[in-house]
């Protein structure tokens, strides 16, 4: 098919299905990331593959990096607890980008020595440091009246596993802002 467009001298022909072909693969490469033998949680699998088609809906790149075995977070929280707090974070990220042109959503599970590092990244403007502590707190929302309630209660269910949390933006070639938190491993004898 490529040869045709060549045969034509048809440049803007081939750049088109050679930009299409790109975004084809692109999606390929992150359900490769959804792979239930590497999110080997079913809860996480769930909302992890719910969340990123919900994005894809939406025109969202959703990038998955896992490289720890997810059973992990279940011998340290409360699964359900995990997964709602967990399904605020990428519902806000996704909320979030969608005034945007870049539409990307990172998300990051590492396994350290004692702990397990999670984060979710988007598209954002740049916050300072005192409005990433409000968009926290109950009932603030930057969207609309009667909102604000699913960061406070995703920072609660942290907060009530002792997990460290932390908001900051990131500027590279387009501003993220990050919601990173770290989960210590039960010392089991």
């Amino acid at each position: 098919s490529i040869g045709g467009y060549l045969d034509k001298d048809d440049m803007d022909g081939l750049r088109k299905y050679y930009s299409g072909l790109l975004a084809d693969c692109k999606i390929t490469v992150n359900l490769a990331a959804l792979d239930p033998n590497v999110i080997n949680s079913p809860a996480i699998y769930n909302i992890l593959s719910s969340k990123y088609y919900k994005a894809n809906e939406n025109n969202i790149v959703m990038n998955i990096e896992s490289f720890l075995n997810l059973k992990e977070i279940e011998d340290n929280m409360k699964i359900y607890e995990f997964v709602r707090m967990f399904g605020i974070l990428l519902d806000n990220a996704i909320e979030a980008v969608q005034d945007y042109d870049l539409k990307n959503i990172w998300v990051e599970m590492r396994e350290m020595t004692d702990i397990i590092h999670v984060a979710v990244k988007n598209n954002s403007r740049y916050y300072k440091q005192e409005e990433l502590i409000q968009l926290m707190g109950m009932g603030y929302s930057t969207k609309a009246q009667n909102r604000g309630i699913g960061l406070s209660k995703a920072k609660d269910i942290l907060m009530e596993y002792e997990c460290d949390l932390r908001i900051y933006c990131e500027e590279n070639e387009n501003t993220r802002i990050v919601f990173d938190f770290t989960i210590e491993k039960s010392q089991r004898t």
